[in-house]
Protein backbone atom coordinates (compact mmCIF):
# COMPACT_ATOMS: atom_id res chain seq x y z
CA UNK A 1 0.00 0.00 0.00
CA UNK A 2 1.62 3.03 -1.01
CA UNK A 3 2.11 5.90 2.09
CA UNK A 4 0.99 9.85 0.98
CA UNK A 5 1.83 12.37 2.88
CA UNK A 6 1.88 16.70 2.55
CA UNK A 7 5.25 18.07 3.55
CA UNK A 8 5.13 21.96 4.81
CA UNK A 9 7.57 23.83 5.67
CA UNK A 10 6.44 26.46 8.19
CA UNK A 11 8.09 29.49 9.85
CA UNK A 12 9.71 29.39 12.86
CA UNK A 13 8.92 32.73 13.51
CA UNK A 14 6.36 34.70 11.37
CA UNK A 15 7.40 37.71 12.51
CA UNK A 16 11.54 36.90 11.91
CA UNK A 17 12.85 36.62 8.64
CA UNK A 18 15.97 35.20 9.96
CA UNK A 19 14.42 32.52 12.24
CA UNK A 20 13.97 29.76 9.68
CA UNK A 21 11.26 26.92 9.43
CA UNK A 22 10.65 24.07 10.21
CA UNK A 23 9.20 21.06 8.36
CA UNK A 24 5.77 19.62 8.82
CA UNK A 25 4.96 16.26 7.57
CA UNK A 26 1.65 15.47 7.23
CA UNK A 27 0.27 11.44 6.32
CA UNK A 28 -2.86 10.71 5.17
CA UNK A 29 -4.28 7.39 4.45
CA UNK A 30 -4.83 7.68 0.69
CA UNK A 31 -4.24 9.88 -2.04
CA UNK A 32 -7.50 11.37 -2.48
CA UNK A 33 -7.09 12.99 0.71
CA UNK A 34 -3.49 13.81 0.40
CA UNK A 35 -4.50 15.95 -2.77
CA UNK A 36 -6.99 17.76 -1.05
CA UNK A 37 -4.74 18.29 2.14
CA UNK A 38 -2.09 19.61 -0.74
CA UNK A 39 -4.41 21.78 -2.36
CA UNK A 40 -5.75 23.21 1.17
CA UNK A 41 -2.54 24.12 1.92
CA UNK A 42 -1.78 25.75 -1.19
CA UNK A 43 -4.88 27.82 -0.95
CA UNK A 44 -3.52 29.21 2.69
CA UNK A 45 0.63 29.17 1.76
CA UNK A 46 0.90 32.99 0.56
CA UNK A 47 -1.32 34.01 3.98
CA UNK A 48 0.58 31.82 6.37
CA UNK A 49 4.44 32.01 4.96
CA UNK A 50 4.95 28.69 4.03
CA UNK A 51 7.92 28.34 1.69
CA UNK A 52 7.07 25.18 0.13
CA UNK A 53 4.29 22.25 0.08
CA UNK A 54 5.21 18.69 -1.52
CA UNK A 55 2.84 15.69 -2.06
CA UNK A 56 4.83 12.92 -1.49
CA UNK A 57 3.77 9.05 -2.46
CA UNK A 58 6.55 6.50 -0.88
CA UNK A 59 9.18 9.10 -0.34
CA UNK A 60 8.95 10.62 -3.73
CA UNK A 61 7.83 14.11 -4.70
CA UNK A 62 5.16 14.01 -6.89
CA UNK A 63 3.96 18.12 -6.68
CA UNK A 64 5.46 21.10 -5.28
CA UNK A 65 4.61 24.29 -4.37
CA UNK A 66 5.40 27.14 -5.92
CA UNK A 67 5.78 25.74 -9.59
CA UNK A 68 9.29 27.62 -10.61
CA UNK A 69 8.95 28.41 -14.08
CA UNK A 70 11.08 30.32 -16.79
CA UNK A 71 13.75 32.26 -15.18
CA UNK A 72 11.97 32.56 -12.05
CA UNK A 73 14.60 31.80 -9.01
CA UNK A 74 14.50 28.65 -6.94
CA UNK A 75 16.16 28.20 -3.40
CA UNK A 76 19.72 27.97 -4.38
CA UNK A 77 19.42 31.07 -6.74
CA UNK A 78 17.86 32.95 -3.35
CA UNK A 79 20.90 31.20 -1.30
CA UNK A 80 23.65 32.66 -3.68
CA UNK A 81 21.85 35.84 -3.85
CA UNK A 82 21.62 36.50 0.19
CA UNK A 83 25.34 35.48 0.34
CA UNK A 84 26.52 37.90 -2.65
CA UNK A 85 24.65 40.44 -1.05
CA UNK A 86 26.77 39.87 2.22
CA UNK A 87 29.95 39.56 0.58
CA UNK A 88 28.95 42.55 -1.12
CA UNK A 89 28.31 44.73 1.92
CA UNK A 90 31.31 43.13 4.01
CA UNK A 91 33.51 44.19 0.22
CA UNK A 92 34.49 40.56 0.25
CA UNK A 93 35.85 40.48 -3.59
CA UNK A 94 36.47 37.08 -3.19
CA UNK A 95 33.26 35.55 -2.07
CA UNK A 96 31.29 38.23 -4.87
CA UNK A 97 33.59 36.75 -7.30
CA UNK A 98 32.88 32.62 -5.89
CA UNK A 99 29.04 33.69 -5.85
CA UNK A 100 28.77 34.88 -9.57
CA UNK A 101 30.85 31.93 -10.58
CA UNK A 102 28.75 29.34 -9.44
CA UNK A 103 25.88 31.19 -10.62
CA UNK A 104 27.33 31.30 -14.11
CA UNK A 105 28.73 27.97 -13.88
CA UNK A 106 25.11 26.60 -13.62
CA UNK A 107 24.01 28.52 -16.02
CA UNK A 108 21.26 30.73 -13.75
CA UNK A 109 22.65 34.35 -13.97
CA UNK A 110 19.32 35.53 -14.65
CA UNK A 111 17.72 33.66 -12.33
CA UNK A 112 20.04 35.09 -9.73
CA UNK A 113 19.25 38.59 -10.91
CA UNK A 114 15.86 38.39 -9.76
CA UNK A 115 16.77 36.46 -6.56
CA UNK A 116 18.66 39.56 -5.94
CA UNK A 117 16.43 41.75 -6.61
CA UNK A 118 13.89 40.14 -4.32
CA UNK A 119 16.67 39.56 -1.33
CA UNK A 120 16.65 43.53 -1.34
CA UNK A 121 13.25 43.88 -1.84
CA UNK A 122 13.36 41.55 1.98
CA UNK A 123 15.66 43.55 3.45
CA UNK A 124 13.70 47.03 2.68
CA UNK A 125 10.84 45.69 4.41
CA UNK A 126 12.56 44.20 6.95
CA UNK A 127 14.47 47.27 7.88
CA UNK A 128 11.35 49.29 7.62
CA UNK A 129 13.24 51.49 4.44
CA UNK A 130 11.31 53.63 2.00
CA UNK A 131 10.62 51.32 -1.05
CA UNK A 132 8.86 54.03 -2.92
CA UNK A 133 12.12 56.40 -2.44
CA UNK A 134 14.55 53.89 -3.00
CA UNK A 135 12.64 53.26 -6.32
CA UNK A 136 12.20 56.94 -7.62
CA UNK A 137 16.23 56.52 -6.64
CA UNK A 138 16.48 53.80 -8.74
CA UNK A 139 14.47 54.88 -11.72
CA UNK A 140 16.79 58.08 -11.95
CA UNK A 141 19.41 56.25 -11.80
CA UNK A 142 17.85 54.36 -15.35
CA UNK A 143 17.84 57.25 -16.95
CA UNK A 144 21.38 59.48 -14.96
CA UNK A 145 24.18 60.35 -18.01
CA UNK A 146 27.25 58.05 -17.23
CA UNK A 147 30.91 59.56 -17.39
CA UNK A 148 32.31 56.19 -17.07
CA UNK A 149 31.90 52.29 -17.56
CA UNK A 150 31.17 51.24 -13.71
CA UNK A 151 27.82 54.47 -14.32
CA UNK A 152 27.24 52.52 -17.80
CA UNK A 153 27.03 49.30 -16.04
CA UNK A 154 24.94 50.74 -12.87
CA UNK A 155 22.60 52.32 -15.37
CA UNK A 156 21.72 49.36 -16.78
CA UNK A 157 21.18 47.55 -13.72
CA UNK A 158 18.59 50.31 -12.75
CA UNK A 159 17.30 49.80 -15.85
CA UNK A 160 17.23 45.62 -15.14
CA UNK A 161 15.24 46.56 -11.47
CA UNK A 162 12.64 48.96 -13.03
CA UNK A 163 11.86 45.95 -15.76
CA UNK A 164 11.89 43.88 -12.65
CA UNK A 165 9.44 45.58 -10.70
CA UNK A 166 6.99 45.94 -13.43
CA UNK A 167 7.49 42.84 -15.40
CA UNK A 168 8.03 43.99 -18.09
CA UNK A 169 10.31 40.80 -19.71
CA UNK A 170 10.90 42.98 -22.70
CA UNK A 171 12.36 45.85 -20.92
CA UNK A 172 14.29 43.12 -19.55
CA UNK A 173 15.79 41.74 -22.43
CA UNK A 174 16.43 44.91 -24.01
CA UNK A 175 18.99 45.49 -21.15
CA UNK A 176 20.72 41.92 -21.90
CA UNK A 177 20.86 42.28 -25.53
CA UNK A 178 22.76 46.19 -24.57
CA UNK A 179 25.50 44.55 -22.03
CA UNK A 180 25.54 40.77 -24.18
CA UNK A 181 29.09 39.47 -23.81
CA UNK A 182 31.28 36.64 -21.88
CA UNK A 183 31.26 38.94 -18.46
CA UNK A 184 27.80 40.45 -19.11
CA UNK A 185 25.74 38.25 -16.71
CA UNK A 186 27.96 38.68 -13.39
CA UNK A 187 28.71 42.18 -14.01
CA UNK A 188 25.32 43.17 -14.53
CA UNK A 189 24.54 41.70 -11.31
CA UNK A 190 27.04 43.24 -9.48
CA UNK A 191 26.07 46.31 -10.74
CA UNK A 192 22.38 45.43 -9.51
CA UNK A 193 24.33 44.55 -6.02
CA UNK A 194 26.55 48.30 -6.57
CA UNK A 195 23.08 50.37 -7.18
CA UNK A 196 21.40 49.02 -4.23
CA UNK A 197 24.10 49.17 -1.70
CA UNK A 198 24.76 52.40 -2.49
CA UNK A 199 20.36 52.85 -1.07
CA UNK A 200 20.84 50.50 1.94
CA UNK A 201 23.75 51.98 4.28
CA UNK A 202 22.25 49.80 7.22
CA UNK A 203 23.48 47.01 5.17
CA UNK A 204 27.57 47.35 6.42
CA UNK A 205 25.94 48.20 9.75
CA UNK A 206 26.86 45.41 12.28
CA UNK A 207 22.40 44.16 12.50
CA UNK A 208 22.80 44.50 8.63
CA UNK A 209 25.50 41.86 8.83
CA UNK A 210 23.89 39.71 11.37
CA UNK A 211 20.32 40.02 9.43
CA UNK A 212 22.28 38.83 6.34
CA UNK A 213 23.97 36.22 7.95
CA UNK A 214 21.07 34.82 8.90
CA UNK A 215 18.79 34.75 6.26
CA UNK A 216 21.74 33.38 4.43
CA UNK A 217 22.17 30.24 6.72
CA UNK A 218 18.23 30.25 6.75
CA UNK A 219 18.56 30.34 3.13
CA UNK A 220 20.60 27.20 2.84
CA UNK A 221 18.21 24.79 5.24
CA UNK A 222 15.29 25.69 3.28
CA UNK A 223 17.21 24.76 0.50
CA UNK A 224 17.93 21.29 1.58
CA UNK A 225 15.03 20.91 3.60
CA UNK A 226 13.37 20.92 0.04
CA UNK A 227 16.32 19.17 -1.85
Amino acid sequence: MRKWSVTCLEPNDRGNLAAGFISVALDQPSEADARQVFDDKIRVAESLGYASIQLRCDGAVVATWPIATGDEPDYSDMRRAAALISHRAASHHEGLHWSLAEAAEAGTLSQLLRAVDAVYRVTIDYFGADAQAIDGHIQEFSTAEAADDFEVYNRHAAQAIMAIREEDRVALNAVFDAVNGDAAGPRLVGGVCDVYAGLLPVLVTPDGQEFLSAFTARLAAVEEQSS
